[in-house]
């Protein structure tokens, strides 16, 4: 991962640098926000073009599917902890404190 990301610090060095969505949650460029983005806009023309072709029934499943798996990443970043407890069939998942600014 490191290696990955000393290779986008020298793309951004040379003036090569990926488009990023401003998170207000955090104060700071997002990239898994901007695939969320870019997955509810396809989303969405998806659902606009089944109405006109119903036979792109599969590729909207696809790209509904892909927005909430993106919803689901992006807000996997908050969760700090997880326990599941079979015997009591119970999922205890602990996030960060929110801090109003």
């Amino acid at each position: 991962m490191s290696q990955i990301k000393a290779l986008f610090a020298a793309w951004r060095k040379h003036g090569l640098s990926l488009p990023q969505a401003y998170d207000p949650a955090e104060g700071k460029q997002s990239f898994r926000l901007l695939i969320a983005y870019v997955s509810f806009v396809l989303t969405c023309a998806s659902v606009v073009l089944l109405h006109i072709w119903p036979s792109l029934l599969i590729p909207c499943l696809t790209t509904m599917t892909f927005f909430a798996l993106c919803m689901i990443f992006y807000m996997l970043k908050k969760l700090t902890s997880a326990k599941i407890d079979l015997n009591d069939q119970e999922i205890s998942l602990n996030g960060e404190k929110e801090v109003d600014k």
